[in-house]
């Protein structure tokens, strides 16, 4: 027994002396780094003493992308210092497979997207000879591709076969017939290009092209210094539409005081204008000071400046249903505006104040029949729909005791624009005719117009697409062929209804190439010959 004593005695001896210089082990807490970020849960740890272990990552529905999911050893366990923490870090909700909607109607694609947890994002249109109207043609991540949720796919959609647009040409020419450059053309619809205006060049000429088809578009022209104009355009498909415009030189500007106003008259034909005091305004309050108004009467005697009448003479009457119109014959007309210099080469247009109105008498030519008086109307021209509307003129009419040397229709207008006097057409008769070229095939987007010579007003129309068109005109009114963009065919007709033929003048103008002629018929007397142009 005291020879085993010794031995262990011995054994612990030399372990002790082999250990005397072994460092004692320390142990730590491990920190909480679930929810932190990585760069700030791997500081964590080596700051408590403990290495960074294994990184591994996975998906989460609840934990952002790049934030710790779960750590092992778990937060506040006591281990030894230098042990490996390892981490499990989110890559955020699992991807998902975009669908494949190519083909789909849209409402079906879209559903399908988002019901992923992806967004529908830009959906453009464009023509499809082989996807049906509606359906998707392409997406812009393909069907199959794994992406996160939240991603946007881009679509475009088929309209269907590709529709040809249609363009108008024309010219732009004053009362005398000279070219105007730069006068502003302004479709109120957008070009498949996305171009709705253009200026004419130094020969008055202007085309606008690439025009989706419809009917009843408003063309706008307007040049600094002119009166402004519009006319109604049919556009069809694959086919050019002519559409001419002639602008009068507005009149000399007489400066009036804004807090007297004052009375202008046109000394040619005799139509006055008068403007209370403190009568003018704009958006930002009255106006004080001078003010530059101008009054453009148009003479309808001169059937060249009767060609600026703005609007194809169409119109709608006080209490007319939606799209129902009716067409003027005119017995006077003024255009009015009115501006104010606001130095540094800019102006403001000055309006009437809210209640306030202003006279205007409007002279009549001394051939108009009494009984036609109390059809006359106060008509103003509303240029955003390029027709004129009937407005309530109450205080006014024909006074046959005017001064001066003849009869004058009285109005009192409540905004500054082309106001006139006319009377719509009761007794009408449809002039039926078409347009076709030398072998006998139609011309469509031919502009034709149908004038008054024993009354004042015009109506207008374009052939469709089998060159067909039907104008209506007052009873009794007679018609000249078409004219064409350079030469003239002129042959006279009459309707002969109610007291007797009347004569007028029908023309078409369209710019073509090479021989035309015309073929039309009067349905209320008999058809027309064919008349070659000269």
């Amino acid at each position: 027994m005291r020879i085993k004593l010794t031995s262990h005695l011995v054994l612990f001896a030399v372990f002790a002396l082999l250990c005397a210089g072994c460092p004692e082990n320390k142990t730590t807490t491990v920190p909480t780094v679930n929810g932190l970020a990585v760069a700030e849960a791997q500081a964590a740890i080596q700051g408590a003493g403990l290495a960074v272990g294994t990184i591994s990552y996975d998906s989460s529905e609840t934990v952002a992308a790049g934030i710790v999911i779960s750590q092992n050893p778990a937060g506040d366990a006591e281990v030894n210092e230098g042990t490996s923490v390892n981490l499990v870090v989110s890559t955020g909700p699992a991807q998902v497979a975009v669908p494949l909607v190519e083909g789909m109607v849209l409402a079906g694609a879209e559903a399908d997207i988002e019901e992923l947890g992806l967004v529908v994002g830009t959906i453009t249109y464009e023509a499809s000879d082989t996807v049906a109207a509606g359906s998707v043609i392409s997406q812009s991540v393909s069907g199959g591709t794994q992406v996160d949720p939240g991603t946007i796919v881009n679509l475009v959609v088929s309209t269907g076969p590709e529709e040809t647009g249609g363009k108008v040409i024309g010219w732009v020419r004053d009362a005398v017939g000279t070219p105007l450059p730069e006068v502003e053309v302004v479709l109120d619809q957008p070009t498949k290009a996305g171009i709705s205006s253009t200026s004419t060049n130094v020969d008055g000429l202007y085309s606008l092209e690439d025009i989706p088809p419809q009917n009843g578009l408003v063309l706008r022209f307007s040049r600094e210094g002119y009166t402004p104009n519009s006319q109604y355009v049919d556009i069809i498909e694959d086919v050019t539409t002519s559409a001419n415009s002639v602008l009068l030189p507005l009149a000399e500007p007489v400066v009036m005081d804004a807090a007297t106003g004052g009375t202008i008259e046109d000394l040619t034909t005799g139509a006055k204008l008068t403007i209370p005091p403190n009568a003018f305004a704009t958006a930002k309050g009255a106006v004080t000071g001078d003010v530059t108004v101008q009054m453009t009467p148009l003479d309808i005697s001169d059937p060249a400046q009767l060609t600026a009448f703005p609007g194809n003479f169409r119109a709608v009457e006080i209490g007319a249903k939606a799209g129902e119109t009716v067409t003027l014959e005119t017995f006077g007309l003024v255009d009015i505006r009115v501006t104010q210099d606001l130095g540094k080469a800019t102006e403001t247009e000055v309006e009437l104040a809210p209640g306030v109105t202003a006279k205007i008498e409007i002279p009549l030519q001394s051939d108009v029949p009494k009984k036609m008086y109390e059809d006359l109307r106060l008509w103003w021209f509303n240029a955003d729909t390029g027709i004129w509307e009937e407005e309530s003129n109450e205080n006014g009419g024909v006074d046959p005791s005017s001064s001066g040397s003849g009869t004058s229709f009285f109005a009192e207008i409540s905004h500054f624009s082309w106001w006139n006097c006319d009377a719509p057409l009761s007794d009408k008769a449809c002039v039926r005719g078409r347009v076709v070229d030398e072998q006998g095939a139609p011309i469509a987007g031919a502009q034709v117009e149908a004038r008054g010579v024993s009354y004042d007003g015009s109506t207008y129309g374009t052939t469709d697409a089998n060159g067909e068109f039907c104008l209506n005109v007052k009873g009794g009114f007679g018609c000249r062929d078409p004219r064409y963009a350079a030469r003239r065919l002129e042959r006279h007709c009459h309707t002969g209804r109610h007291g007797g033929p009347r004569r007028g003048f029908l023309r078409s103008n369209r710019h073509l190439h090479g021989p035309r002629r015309y073929r039309g018929r009067n349905d209320v007397v008999h058809p027309w010959r064919d008349a070659r142009r000269q």
